[in-house]
């Protein structure tokens, strides 16, 4: 991983691994890039045995030097399996060749299929709006666009990636069912085959951390948590969309709970359109406070593997909303679970966030589901999930 606890999946391979560690099937060993001297204490008594890979911001994360770091680990520690929680796409070739060949790779799949390609796209979006030039935003269009959606030019050279890799692995660990469908036309596979060795496992939650939230009085707030981050979470969509709904609902307040690059242009943005009720509250290591008054939670990401935050806010009573941008978003929020917005039309975004404010029955009608359905995501479920899937992806290596 990168920076341990640093993000979600960070915060996702320690939940797992910790409850793996509880039940006594493995030993743990945490390669990383960066601690701090507070998160090498806590990894060291949860009871990882840990090792440094090197200064995230001078190692590149996809290089042949790290990829090299990381055999040796694998040889001087004895692992036996590896789980890669980073995109190791360009290395996974190379580490194949330098690790001993009893070596299990279990490549954790923390994204939605061919989430490179949106990211590629978003990013020339970014750096076109950046640059104030409207012939750059033009060619943007114009070309990138093009290229995708017309020659389809960037999924297939990421699909031959993915083939590639897939001749590599052992097992890859993807959020979801749908995801485990899409993956199998990537790789022109039989999905239904038992040798398939994509495996749908969901994220955890601890659901006894989030009891208590639920209980509390929800107040008038809108919340999001997460990344300031434009390519991706494109929170200027939640302020725009604010924008709409504020004059009509002096009462309610939006609480932006994060940092992140685009923080100053998101707060520019805000007094740009008079907003009043919007509250920047800066990171939170622990969101359960914002999650507990909170009547709605709102996504707008351009992408979204999953979005743990919208479990987190079910298990914590909140009805959550998004654009419907992936497979994983809907399988969430869908059957009425949460409020599914056509991407990425703002002024409907609007309307429904707008008819979700004034119906309290409605949101009631909405958070009754979510107690039976957030069992499944419970940490010692998923913890199962994982020594089965341990087990399948070593009778499967002896298949290769």
């Amino acid at each position: 991983m990168c920076d341990y606890l640093h993000g979600g999946t960070e915060r996702v391979t320690d939940m797992i691994s910790a409850a793996l560690l509880r039940r006594g099937v493995c030993k743990i060993v945490l390669l990383a890039f960066r601690f701090t001297d507070q998160t090498r204490a806590r990894a060291t008594a949860i009871g990882y045995d840990v090792v440094e890979l090197g200064n995230g911001d001078e190692c590149e994360y996809h290089g042949e030097e790290t990829t090299r770091i990381v055999a040796d680990a694998v040889r001087r520690k004895s692992i036996d399996t590896l789980v890669m929680a980073i995109e190791p796409v360009p290395c996974v070739p190379l580490l194949r060749s330098l690790i001993p060949s009893g070596v299990r790779l279990i490549l954790h799949l923390h994204s939605q299929p061919l989430w490179e390609v949106k990211s590629k796209l978003e990013f020339g979006r970014y750096l076109a709006k950046k640059s104030g030039s409207g012939v750059k935003l033009a060619k943007w269009y114009a070309l990138k666009t093009f290229k995708e959606n017309w020659l389809g030019r960037y999924s297939r050279r990421y699909k031959r990636v993915y083939r590639r890799v897939y001749s590599e692995v052992d097992g890859i660990v993807v959020l979801c069912d749908s995801y485990r469908r899409i993956m199998s036309g990537i790789l022109h596979y039989d999905g239904d085959g038992d040798d398939f060795k994509v495996m749908p496992v969901y994220n955890p939650i601890d659901l006894g951390v989030y009891a208590e939230e639920r209980c509390v009085p929800k107040e008038k707030e809108v919340l999001y948590v997460g990344r300031f981050s434009y390519v991706d979470k494109r929170v200027d969509r939640l302020v725009r969309i604010w924008k709409r709904v504020e004059d009509l609902h002096p009462e309610w307040v939006l609480k932006l709970v994060g940092i992140g690059p685009e923080e100053d242009s998101l707060r520019d943005l805000a007094d740009e359109l008079g907003l009043k009720n919007v509250r920047f509250c800066g990171y939170s290591a622990d969101p359960r406070e914002h999650y507990a008054t909170a009547s709605i939670f709102c996504l707008t990401s351009a992408f979204e593997g999953w979005g743990m935050v919208l479990v987190e806010a079910m298990a914590s009573g909140v009805v959550p909303m998004a654009f419907d941008c992936s497979a994983g978003v809907h399988e969430l929020l869908e059957d009425g679970r949460g409020v599914l917005v056509k991407p990425f039309d703002e002024e409907e975004y609007a309307l429904r966030l707008a008819e979700l404010m004034d119906n309290e029955d409605m949101r009631h009608g909405h958070t009754a589901l979510y107690p039976d359905f957030v069992k499944r995501f419970d940490v010692g479920k998923v913890a199962d999930e994982w020594i089965r899937i341990f087990g399948l992806s070593a009778r499967l290596f002896h298949l290769r």
